[in-house]
């Protein structure tokens, strides 16, 4: 089997899964972050075939899903304590 062929199975192997998790979670709403969500073909065919299964799915727009975002977080949260303001659950 060619290269292309082995890696788009790959990618939906992982595509059904994701799928598979958001269908046992039963939760509606499905965020896809985490560096593996950096991977185009991963973001837009999941949530393709999420929404298709009537999911909502959220993804970054502004911040990187990646360890860009994590720091963010962290700033964000680090912001929060010192602010002495209670952390959102």
């Amino acid at each position: 089997m060619p290269i292309p062929g082995i890696a788009a199975k790959f990618h939906n192997a992982l595509v059904n899964w994701i799928v598979d998790v958001a269908a046992e979670s039963g939760l509606r709403q499905i965020v896809l972050s985490g560096g593996d969500f950096q991977n185009r073909y991963l973001t837009e065919r999941s949530a393709a075939v999420l929404e298709s299964e009537g999911f909502v799915v959220h993804t970054h727009r502004q911040v990187p899903p990646n360890d860009g975002g994590i720091a963010l977080g962290q700033v964000v949260m680090a912001g929060t304590i010192m602010a002495g303001t209670p952390a959102a659950p």
